[in-house]
This record gives structure tokens, sequence and C-alpha cells, in this order.
């Protein structure tokens, strides 16, 4: 997770002042894959860089906690010299706070908690600040919704739905084997399974995680 300073009261939206953000900010950035066999091999640096300014019909995110997923570090380790250094982290959650103008800003106004997601490579969750399309970059939270437990609201949901959505194709099959079944993507197929018809035999390491899927309401564990 990116730290950040700010407080809040769960009944008020946060604010900042033009004066408040500041003029530079850190981010992380990945400048060497070393061996290239794995994550520890890599080069990760605190980089400090000019705050980005939103443009018309974007939005300035202070990023309150970004998730770590396989597609994350599995482009660090893998990279090649000509792309250093290389922004890291794909998505986040965090707070507007302040917008470059022009109507579908009006979408997230300033206080508004959202997650995000990063194309194009060239910013990262991984950082303290972020500018986002108001419209095709981020997603408006629920105000009643800790927004730190908003960062994973992409990748993990999308890549549960794409696993049960591949194994209805397959015709025949009503079940499916996961292993590390008690991470984040083996709770939401366990949740969205029962909607489609689904079983779902979860594979887990310990007791206490067949524990966490019963309260689920996993019905086939393996320990």
């Amino acid at each position: 997770q990116v730290p950040v300073s700010y407080t809040r009261s769960r009944k008020q939206k946060p604010t900042m002042t033009a004066s408040e953000i500041p003029n530079e900010m850190k981010r992380l950035v990945v400048t060497s894959a070393g061996k290239g066999t794995s994550v520890a091999d890599c080069t990760i640096e605190v980089e400090t860089v000019p705050t980005p300014t939103p443009k018309s019909g974007e939005v300035l995110v202070k990023v309150t906690a970004a998730p770590i997923n396989p597609s994350d570090y599995g482009s660090w380790y893998l990279s090649k010299a000509d792309s250093y250094p290389i922004v890291m982290g794909l998505e986040g959650c965090g707070v507007v706070v302040a917008t470059g103008g022009g109507l579908t800003t009006y979408r997230c106004p300033v206080g508004t908690k959202v997650g995000f997601v990063c194309g194009g490579g060239k910013q990262g969750s991984y950082s303290q600040y972020v500018t986002m399309n108001a419209i095709t970059e981020i997603f408006p939270m629920p105000d009643d919704v800790p927004i730190e437990d908003c960062a994973s609201f992409m990748v993990n949901p999308y890549t549960a739905v794409g696993i049960l959505d591949t194994a209805q194709q397959a015709g025949s099959t009503k079940a499916i084997v996961h292993t590390a079944a008690a991470s984040q993507v083996g709770q939401m197929l366990n949740k969205l399974a029962p909607m489609q018809d689904m079983e779902i035999i979860n594979v887990v390491r310990r007791e206490e995680q067949k524990k966490l899927l019963e309260e689920l309401g996993a019905k086939h564990i393996v320990v």
C-alpha cells in the first residue's frame, strides 16, 4: 500500500485546497530486472517527480491504497533494459482532490472516493497522486465502504468472473477445482459461483483458511 497523510471523518468527504497539493510527489519505479527470474531480482527505487496536473476531462486522485497482483510483478522481473524506469501498479483507490474541468468531471467531483485503473504505462498506482480520465479510468465507490477496502476493485473481480465464464463455456462442467482458494479471487469465486449454478472445490493449506471459506458458505474444501 502507498501511505498517505490526510485524515477524514466517515461522515464527511475529505477536501484539499490547491495550496495543499504539493508540487512534487513520490512514486515507486523499477530500474532493473536483475537476473530476471523473480521479483527478488528487481531493483525498485523511490522517485521524486512533479505532481501531475489534470487536463480537461481528468481528475487528480490522492492515492490511498494499491494492491500487488501477479500481473504487476510479472511485468517487473520480465522487463527489458530500454523500458526503465517502469512505473509500478495497475490499479488502486483514493480520493479526488482536484479536477481539470470539463463536463465529464461532474461525474466525480472533489471529495469522491474512487477506484482507478492505470493505462498507457505513464502512471502507476504506487504513487502519491495520479491523474485519471473521469470516464474511462476511475469508478466512484460507495460512501459507506472504507476506501482502503476498494484497492482491488478491478483485477480480482474480473478474474473471478472470467474463470467462471470460461468454465461455463466448456459446456459440460458444473464444477471447478481452485487452488490457493482462500485468496481474494478464491473468496470472490465462492460468492459468485452459486449465482451461476457452479460448484467450487476449494484447496487450501491451513485450517484457518478452511474456516474463512466456510464462513462464506463454501461447501467443498480440501486442506
